[in-house]
């Protein structure tokens, strides 16, 4: 099993490096079946948790926010 903290830091590795996901999967003596399956899990997943055209709750921060809307 990998957790999506996994996928994510492989991506990231592959991305920073320069290297393919294949390469890094050969290096971690996974198989690339194994993380396109969990990739496409998380993935779907977060396709699932997202409903397109609802509103998101904002926070209150110290972010900068528009003062005038054109």
């Amino acid at each position: 099993m990998l957790t999506r903290e996994q996928v994510l830091d492989i991506q990231t590795y592959c991305a920073e490096h320069k290297i393919t996901i294949g390469e890094r999967l050969g290096e971690l003596h996974i198989e690339t079946s194994q993380f396109y399956r969990w990739q496409r899990k998380y993935r779907q997943e977060d396709e699932q948790g997202s409903d397109p055209g609802s509103f998101v709750q904002l926070t209150q921060g110290g972010g900068k926010h528009p003062t005038k809307y054109i």
